[in-house]
């Protein structure tokens, strides 16, 4: 092997574009409507070779409005190329949708919402009887 010298060269090595958002932490979280979610959801920016992306920016969205309240959002990456948000849900049970988003990349956190079952109000149907088999 014979290496060769052509002089004095510089190279700058910097992150490539922002491509992937990465889920860290929050997502599959489960609740009652109201409630705080005791887990942060938290992302992680990369570039397209995995590399993490500290300072970029990143927009967060809740799917269907009134479904979850975001809170202590950090939407600028910090040191470790982390994005976070605190999430409260709301009165719409079912599936709440929060998507964030950093350039190219886009990452989805899926919540439940339980609903609150605070009583039962008897409409109809008491009273009746029936003929059983054993009879």
């Amino acid at each position: 092997v014979v290496f060769r010298s052509f002089g004095n060269m510089s190279v700058t090595v910097t992150p490539g574009v922002r491509a992937v958002v990465v889920l860290v932490q929050g997502d599959g979280q489960t609740g009652n409507q109201g409630d705080a979610l005791p887990v942060d959801l938290v992302a992680e920016i990369q570039d397209a070779f995995g590399n993490k992306l500290p300072g970029s920016v990143a927009q967060w969205e809740v799917v269907k409005p009134g479904s979850v309240t975001l809170s202590n959002v950090v939407d600028v990456a910090d040191a470790n190329g982390l994005v976070r948000a605190k999430a409260t849900l709301g009165a719409l049970p079912g599936t709440a949708t929060v998507r964030v988003r950093s350039g190219t990349g886009i990452a989805t956190f899926r919540l439940t919402v339980r609903v609150n079952i605070t009583q039962l109000q008897k409409v109809s149907g008491d009273g009746q009887e029936a003929l059983t088999k054993a009879q």
